[in-house]
């Protein structure tokens, strides 16, 4: 075999492995980018959500709640998973939860994922009422 046949196999070669590479990078790179996205959107909608619920009649949030503490389930990480079933044996016993520290947690993951700075602010809730 001659030089100019090598040539030819590296000059072939080289390119198509770095196309192949790139093309898993970038791949790999669009799955992070999706699950970070879902992550984001499950957080603020759930957050949402939640923050809605908080001060608010028991009989009016109910289903809300139920829906939020089954997305928690699924997609929250493992504190939060915590929070959900201390919150639903507190309401099974009593009636009554504290709905904050989920509220927290949420709102710091979110912050996390959007790369700010995390608050250590007290949420403060401002609820309308009618005449």
């Amino acid at each position: 075999m001659d030089i100019e046949f090598w040539k030819l196999i590296i000059a072939v070669t080289i390119p198509t492995v770095g196309w192949i590479v790139g093309y898993l990078l970038k791949q790999k790179n669009d799955i992070a980018n999706t699950k970070r996205n879902k992550r984001i959107d499950f957080l603020v909608d759930t957050y949402l959500k939640l923050e809605n619920c908080i001060q608010r009649s028991p009989v009016k949030v109910g289903d809300d709640l139920e829906d939020i503490m089954a997305e928690i389930q699924l997609m929250g990480n493992i504190s939060q998973v915590k929070l959900v079933k201390k919150i639903a044996k507190d309401i099974a016993k009593s009636y009554n939860a504290d709905l904050e520290p989920l509220l927290l947690s949420l709102r710091d993951d979110l912050r996390k994922e959007l790369k700010l700075e995390v608050s250590k602010e007290k949420i403060e809730f401002l609820r309308m009422m009618a005449d």
